[in-house]
């Protein structure tokens, strides 16, 4: 029978798991890529680790785009089982016209988003977790609604793209990144023989 997965690692990971073992204090970033409802696919396995092997780890950096950032938007929430739950549910059923417009888009993207945060006002997001969504900025002839002419091989108004860009990473579009963080506070000690409370100097 073949393996459910399979574990790609360099050789210095290779060594630490053969000799150590995988425990979740290892783990500091999950990446998660874009892929559109490929990635649901993956709601199952992150189910299993962000409901139960991950759940107390240390902290971890949690990075998506597009549905990659769905996803590790649901794992961050307080009940990543039930969040990854409404996510996958929520994707599945959005809707469009023939012919989306931006607003379309947008309407269905806060449906989703809604759908995800479970009727909360406001994410909930557990104190372990950082998240970082990755998207991407048109510019030029790619921000003009109904342009077709971005799409020519070479657009009269193509900008040279940014250094470093991947290849053939137009320069009519840029990149941007957002970030959200729950960071725990360390808890406050009183000492009144020292003469503070709750770690503030003595006045």
């Amino acid at each position: 029978m073949s393996a459910s997965f399979t574990a790609l690692a360099g050789a210095r990971a290779a060594r630490h798991v053969r000799e150590e073992g995988l425990r979740p204090t290892d783990i500091a970033c999950i990446p998660a890529a874009a892929g559109g409802p490929k990635g649901l696919a993956l709601i199952p396995l992150d189910k299993r680790l962000f409901g139960g092997w991950l759940r107390d780890a240390p902290h971890i950096d949690l990075i998506g785009a597009s549905i990659g950032a769905w996803r590790m938007f649901a794992a961050a929430q307080l009940d990543p089982v039930a969040a990854l739950a409404r996510l996958a549910e929520g994707y599945i059923e959005q809707r469009y016209p023939r012919d989306p417009t931006p607003r379309d888009v947008s309407v269905e993207c806060r449906r989703l988003a809604r759908a995800v945060l479970g009727g909360e006002r406001m994410p909930r997001l557990r104190g372990n977790v950082g998240v970082s969504v990755i998207a991407t900025r048109a510019r030029g002839v790619l921000d003009r609604n109904g342009s077709r002419a971005a799409f020519a091989p070479v657009p009269s108004v193509a900008m040279p793209p940014a250094p470093f860009s991947p290849v053939k990473f137009s320069g009519l579009m840029e990149r941007e990144c957002a970030l959200e963080r729950r960071e725990r506070l360390p808890r406050c000690i009183p000492r009144p023989s020292k003469g503070d409370i709750g770690g503030l100097p003595p006045s």
